[in-house]
């Protein structure tokens, strides 16, 4: 099961709000006077409640995309579908007291399996892609490199590096920007090394031949290539070959 976020940022007590005198919207759920009785009854799929709720648990559309539908936890982004927004909603529902809703103004009830029932009846009404244009658009920019910070976000914290220094950020700290999801280097960050010279340093010093100048020449590239910032102008491509050319006509791999 996908972790919609529930056990950490998702919190959202419903709302009891007068439409008009004859229908009261409760969450995501309307109800509607009887003119019989004087109560309020079960009736329908409160589109602005529903809409609302979507927004609590962090559901946003790209601004210059907004086809592509994403969601937000502790500013993390991850691409979600019309199915997962179904998905999120089904154990929305599933988590409701088995009470079910009391209205608090009027006189109406509505029981966990009538609030369940009525959803899965009307819930081509609003699951379906013109609805979902009206999803709110992120409202912060999205981490990138520029030319003079790269950063690398792990599972525990980003990481921020530039030529002077090396800085630990907690997500908790990222409240102007977004991370995708995908970007996340899946380990955690356990700090800086107390040498440099590791196994991989000594591959590379090898690859070079131990010539310090072509050590640094395959660093600089190594940093280009893991640095997501470039000019489409002044864009680089690093190419490793023998340094004696082969005969061409006997290519040995």
């Amino acid at each position: 099961m996908k972790d919609f976020g529930f056990q950490k940022s998702f919190d959202w007590v419903p709302t009891e709000e007068r439409i008009n005198q004859q229908r009261i919207q409760y969450g995501i759920w309307e109800f509607r006077k009887n003119k019989t009785n004087g109560t309020y009854e079960l009736r329908s799929i409160s589109r602005t409640g529903l809409n609302h709720l979507l927004k609590v648990a962090g559901f946003r559309k790209l601004e210059d995309n907004p086809e592509i539908i994403v969601q937000v936890i502790d500013s993390v982004l991850e691409i979600r579908t019309i199915s997962d927004i179904k998905e999120f909603i089904k154990e929305y529902l599933d988590r409701l007291p088995e009470k079910g809703i009391e209205l608090s103004t009027e006189e109406g009830t509505a029981t966990k399996l009538e609030l369940q029932e009525l959803y899965f009846r009307q819930y081509h009404s609003v699951m379906s892609d013109k609805y979902l244009e009206h999803l709110h658009p992120l409202e912060k920019p999205i981490l990138q490199d520029n030319r003079e910070t790269a950063y690398l976000p792990f599972k525990n914290i980003v990481v921020l590096v530039n030529r002077e220094s090396i800085t630990k950020i907690p997500y908790s700290n990222l409240e102007d920007v977004y991370v995708w999801k995908s970007q996340i280097i899946p380990r955690d960050y356990l700090g800086e090394p107390t040498s440099c010279e590791g196994h991989f340093h000594q591959f590379i010093l090898n690859v070079a031949g131990g010539n310090h100048e072509r050590f640094d020449n395959m660093r600089s590239a190594i940093g280009y290539l893991l640095h997501n910032y470039s000019k489409p102008s002044m864009g680089q491509a690093v190419i490793l070959y023998d340094e004696k050319i082969t005969d061409v006509d006997a290519p040995q791999g």
